[in-house]
């Protein structure tokens, strides 16, 4: 073979090669985006929960010049119902499609943990986002297929999910925004908003606190595990906030005041025994029904020298919730004998001796709370002091 022939074929492969990966090598280039849609992405938390949306955001009055389209989007730029595919080429692309509710690519949602969208489940995972507009009442439509330039492509059996919602009147806005309101710990609404619409869809989390019950177990498998705050922390989640899990619980406080054979810090100086380590061992305890148990403990933490009196009456205050009405009574009685000036510990009589029937005793604690509370409690203590005047408990 001639030296001619080994570079003519070089140069042959070579074109060969480029051919094949033009359309890569061209994909990468950073130009402006397909329209001057700005990309953009948001995202919010629901406890551990998170849900992002990724779009392309067209403009009512283009910023690069051009048409204003106010009062032209919905119902004629955006056209009510399925839309006739402009793309369509043969049998395997849809004739009619939804709209992909922004510009350019798949705009796109993505769950962190299965939720609830409407009140219907959908997995955890990432989601084409389409939608088919109307004068009253959206469909919006969650795809398995979150790769597709735009709804050009739309498989109605890669279907995940699909809600109705109602459209609302909006404010102005000119470019389309995504954006998550009525935030709260385990649900928040996601809306869409564009020119003068706004449709919400309402997101939810079911299970939240299951969640993070799920999260601290791991954190506590971490180097969380080995300090006795963290186990504090959880033994007080499953009290204040899943509400359940108490033999659970019951371990990991134990495991909180058993740290001082783990540290040679505490030892000397065991900090992680102390008023409110005890009084949640003690919680627990009361939860799990093991009453005689949680005095016991609940006796330690009041006479330890990390107790305070609003401490003690903050314990009395979960028994009472608890329906343990004699039980408080006794805790805020002993609070009396360790700090007898207080006004908590005043305060924490008046509603043990309410709910116990001793109302002349209440009025007389609450009285002399009264002398020293705080001006945020004041209004508490003084309509409790009118009630026992009429005779009347005021605690349910």
């Amino acid at each position: 073979m001639t030296r001619f022939s080994i570079v003519k074929q070089f140069l042959i492969a070579t074109f060969v090669l480029f051919t094949l990966n033009s359309k890569d090598c061209f994909a990468q280039l950073s130009t402006y985006p397909a329209g001057r849609n700005q990309r953009a992405e948001v995202s919010q938390w629901m406890g551990l929960v998170k849900v992002t949306v990724n779009y392309s955001s067209p403009s009512v009055k283009p910023h690069f010049g051009g048409k204003d389209r106010t009062g032209e989007v919905w119902g004629k730029l955006i056209p009510f119902g399925m839309s006739e595919n402009p793309y369509r080429v043969g049998s395997t692309m849809p004739k009619m499609m939804p709209w992909r509710a922004g510009a350019n690519e798949n705009t796109t949602i993505t769950f962190s943990h299965d939720v609830n969208v409407e009140g219907q489940k959908i997995p955890a995972g990432i989601y084409g986002f389409h939608t088919i507009p109307d004068s009253t009442e959206w469909t919006i439509i969650f795809s398995k297929n979150p790769k597709s330039w735009g709804s050009f492509f739309y498989d109605p059996t890669m279907d995940a999910l699909r809600v109705k919602v109602k459209p609302q009147k909006a404010e102005f806005h000119n470019d389309l925004t995504y954006e998550f309101t009525e935030r709260e710990l385990a649900s928040t609404t996601l809306s869409l908003v564009w020119e003068k619409l706004r449709v919400p869809i309402k997101l939810s989390v079911p299970n939240i606190a299951e969640i993070h019950l799920a999260q601290i177990r791991l954190e506590l498998t971490s180097g969380k595990g080995f300090g006795w705050q963290d186990y504090l922390s959880g033994a007080r989640f499953c009290l204040n906030a899943y509400k359940g899990n108490y033999d659970e619980a019951l371990e990991w406080i134990n495991r909180a005041l058993e740290c001082n054979t783990l540290w040679s810090d505490l030892v000397v100086n065991p900090i992680n025994i102390n008023f409110i380590t005890l009084q949640t061992k003690a919680q627990v305890l009361v939860r799990l029904g093991k009453m005689k148990e949680a005095d016991s403990v609940a006796t330690i933490a009041i006479n330890h020298s990390t107790s305070t009196s609003q401490g003690v009456t903050n314990y009395g205050m979960f028994l009472l919730a608890e329906k343990k009405r004699d039980e408080a009574l006794k805790v805020f009685q002993k609070n009396e004998a360790k700090f007898p000036k207080e006004w908590s510990t005043h305060w924490g009589l008046a509603q043990g001796y309410s709910a116990t029937g001793g109302l002349k005793k209440a009025l007389n604690a609450a009285q002399l709370a009264l002398q020293n509370v705080p001006d945020d409690e004041k209004e508490a203590v003084q309509a409790a002091i009118e009630k026992l005047k009429a005779n009347k408990s005021f605690v349910d």
